[in-house]
């Protein structure tokens, strides 16, 4: 298969038609789903969970890991209560970079408001580059359920493509970009990184009655739109 998130073709086949086997839970893994759902004993509530792995040695992305998994669950409806971080180093790692992984993650959960609960770190033979997944967990009281009429609703986007990449490249090659731009410009680029999280956002929204809401991660706004309208059996006209 090629590199990065595997096709939606594959997805079907091989991931959600496996997971939906399961009973217990309340909202069905699908094309476009940020988190999973599921009922508490007794109905005494509804867990949400979510995950995110990204792999790479520059600086900050285990903050952007850290984010993204939180802006997952929030788009699912959900408030992160915590994160746990699971961290595979190559062999070739030095402990400073295991220690300057955690005080990105810290950081971020700091800024996310959000408990580091558990975690897992391992060396192995078989990564050449750090490997860091956050997997955020918390509760909803309100289920989205994709029966509801979404028909005539308007389809808004917050914020812009690519700020984490844009952060993440501007940081990494700040020398070699610039060759060509001040590093007044570059640095403008590399603090772009604090408007990752979609949280304040997604705050307003609730509060304004939205229910439905996806969060671009992977894949790009167009991939976004085509998983948000599969997910909703339905179409959307977008005005570029």
């Amino acid at each position: 298969m090629k590199a990065g998130k595997v096709s939606e073709a594959v997805l079907k086949r091989s991931v959600i038609k496996t997971v939906n086997k399961q009973e217990g839970v309340v909202s069905k893994a699908a094309v476009g789903s940020d988190a999973g759902l599921f009922a508490l004993k007794e109905n005494t509530g509804v867990m949400a969970a979510s995950c995110t792995t990204l792999s790479g040695a520059e600086e900050g992305l285990a903050a952007v890991a850290v984010k993204r998994a939180c802006n997952s669950l929030a788009a699912s409806g959900a408030t992160t209560d915590a994160v746990t971080v699971q961290l595979m180093l190559p062999e070739t790692a030095e402990e400073t970079v295991l220690k300057d992984l955690m005080k990105e993650v810290v950081s971020a959960c700091e800024e996310s408001e959000v408990v580091l609960a558990n975690g897992h770190t391992q060396v192995s033979a078989f990564v050449t580059e750090p490997v860091i997944s956050v997997t955020s967990m918390g509760s909803t009281s309100a289920v989205m359920t994709l029966e509801e009429n979404v028909y005539g609703s308007d389809l808004v986007m917050t914020k812009s493509a690519g700020l984490a990449g844009a952060a993440l490249l501007a940081q990494y090659y700040r020398e070699n970009l610039h060759e060509r731009y001040t590093y007044s410009f570059i640095d403008k680029a590399v603090a772009r990184d604090a408007e990752v999280s979609v949280l304040p956002e997604i705050k307003v929204l609730q509060e304004l009655g939205i229910r439905h809401m996806h969060d671009v991660a992977e894949g790009g706004v167009f991939g976004a739109v085509w998983e948000l309208c599969g997910r909703l059996r339905g179409g959307v006209e977008l005005d570029l």
